[in-house]
């Protein structure tokens, strides 16, 4: 129940029963709904319950870093997977490019979360390398913004690199 989420469990049931009300949350689910698209037709995407502020103010703050990512992402795995499929493809029973496409088997089994705490429990916590969390903009700071790319690219490239060198 989301207003019983933004009140918390202490909240007295008048309270939570008012804001459900003020939420548009006691109708029938297919109302809520149509009511939902209504406004998003009309530009409202509603309110974040964890921001406190317009969804699209939201998702337009979080664009920038997402796009930041996926571009550079898909760019360097597209460089990395034509390198490796090249050079398999010229010497294919060369023992590295054996054991390159066995590593690319292993960048698609294992998931991109088990990765992602590995690589912070290693290079954040442990060797205090890169930053765990944040970002800054690559553009005006690029000195603290490559840091803060480093584990994601890396998470990233690992299985789209993956998935390119399979599938090539």
């Amino acid at each position: 129940d989301p207003a019983q989420a933004i009140l918390g469990p202490t909240a007295r049931p008048s309270d939570v029963d008012a804001l459900r009300e003020s939420m548009g949350l006691n109708g029938p689910l297919w109302e809520q709904y149509l009511s939902w698209a209504g406004n998003v037709l009309h530009g409202d995407f509603g309110t974040s319950i964890t921001y406190h502020a317009p969804v699209l103010g939201v998702v337009a703050d979080h664009i920038l870093p997402t796009l930041t990512l996926a571009v550079l992402s898909t760019v360097i795995s597209f460089f990395l997977s034509v390198t490796i499929t090249s050079w398999q493809a010229v010497s294919p029973r060369n023992p590295v490019a054996r054991a390159l496409d066995r590593l690319s088997a292993l960048g698609m089994a294992m998931p991109d979360f088990w990765i992602s705490l590995m690589l912070v429990l290693v290079f954040s916590v442990t060797l205090r390398w890169f930053p765990s969390s944040g970002y800054e903009n690559l553009f005006t700071d690029p000195a603290t913004a490559v840091p803060a790319l480093v584990l994601p690219l890396t998470v990233l490239v690992i299985g789209q690199t993956a998935l390119f060198v399979l599938t090539l």
